[in-house]
């Protein structure tokens, strides 16, 4: 909340110690928590009870309710697009939305940059000869026979 770091904290207690004194110190943290708590607490009821009258979870609930509304309106202008061009026989198979296109290489481009980040670099692959369980000895033992 503060954003207080370590330093900070001890520049406070140095000071509160040479102002306050040693025997009064622990005493005084304890009242300004008791305090900072209460005043806290305070503000706490004081949101819930203002975001109870105003009604502020109905408010979050139709903005919801509009966003969600709204992309499925684009979705059917894009379908019925679409089947426009169908019945027009115009269709491509080609989605013509270009932030949708830009939006998918950029995805198509991180995916394969992690691909080969996350994959170990195997360039060799074992000869069928490796792979099997017999020794090239072996294999001309059985040969021979």
């Amino acid at each position: 909340m503060f954003d207080m770091g370590f330093l900070e904290l001890m520049l406070v207690a140095v000071i509160g110690l040479l102002v306050i004194g040693p025997e009064r110190l622990p005493s005084a943290i304890r009242t300004c928590a008791i305090w900072f708590s209460g005043i806290k607490r305070s503000i706490t009821n004081a949101r819930t009870e203002f975001e109870r009258q105003i009604g502020a979870d109905e408010i979050r609930r139709e903005i919801h309710n509009e966003e969600i509304m709204a992309s499925l309106r684009a979705a059917k202008s894009k379908q019925e697009e679409m089947r426009q061009q169908i019945s027009s026989g115009n269709y491509t198979g080609v989605f013509t939305d270009d932030d949708a296109d830009k939006d998918d290489e950029k995805e198509e481009q991180e995916h394969l940059l992690h691909d080969t980040e996350d994959t170990p670099n195997d360039t060799h692959k074992a000869s069928p000869d490796l792979d099997s369980k017999t020794t090239p000895s072996e294999n001309e033992n059985t040969k021979n026979e």
